[in-house]
């Protein structure tokens, strides 16, 4: 598992989502630009042997899914002003309650 990735495409899920939207339907050139930034750095890493590539797709994998994951429970907190039904009894009792209280 690659923390260098998690910590690249962190920070281009962060321009991604957060970097305003300048006029809709056109190119965002900062976004598009965080973006290659971000495919030439895992590009070095695997090339520097830093990690095997597939621990770089694993990492980033994880790291997308995880925070779409976490935008849409908040997204659901906001909308609905409450959890998710959730399936484990981790997610009602740890994480819902964590999200909540870190986004109030």
């Amino acid at each position: 598992f690659s923390g260098h990735t998690v910590l690249l495409v962190m920070v281009a899920m962060l321009w991604h989502t957060y970097y305003p939207r300048i006029i809709t339907g056109t190119v965002n050139y900062v976004k598009l630009l965080s973006w290659i930034l971000n495919l030439l750095g895992l590009f070095l890493v695997v090339i520097t042997r830093m990690h095997y590539t597939m621990d770089v797709i694993v990492a980033a994998h994880f790291t997308i899914t995880l925070w779409v994951q976490y935008h849409r429970t908040m997204l659901h907190i906001r909308r609905y002003n409450q959890a998710p039904e959730s399936v484990w009894i981790v997610d009602e009792y740890i994480i819902y309650p964590l999200i909540m209280w870190i986004e109030h």
